[in-house]
């Protein structure tokens, strides 16, 4: 058996690096479909590509009421059409006087 050493093989070579492999190729595809995607903002269906989210817009409104009273307060407000978001006890001045203690009520409705 002689080997030709001028000669070059046309056979492929196993195990031979290609920078254009399929999972080189997919990573630059997915790479691109990121990039592309990054600055678009995410929109309700059926809305303007121009437009512009609105966000709503609050009147606040806050009451402070003893605690017996509260309940009182929150529906009479919210017969008003104004919603209760947020109750805070606030501190009895005279903790060993006793007495009812007082909360205040932040109220929000769109404005």
């Amino acid at each position: 058996m002689t080997i030709d050493a001028g000669r070059k093989s046309c056979s492929p070579q196993a195990g031979r690096f290609s920078p254009w492999n399929a999972g080189t190729l997919t990573a630059l595809a997915i790479a691109l479909f990121v990039a592309l995607s990054a600055g678009q903002e995410s929109r309700p269906a059926g809305a303007q590509p121009g437009a512009q989210a609105i966000r709503p817009v609050y009147k606040y409104q806050q009451l402070e009421v003893l605690s017996n009273e509260a309940a009182r307060a929150l529906s009479d407000a919210e017969a008003k059409g104004w919603e209760a978001f947020q109750v805070v006890p606030v501190a009895n001045p005279n903790p060993g006087a006793g007495g009812p203690m007082r909360v205040l009520v932040l109220f929000r409705r769109r404005a």
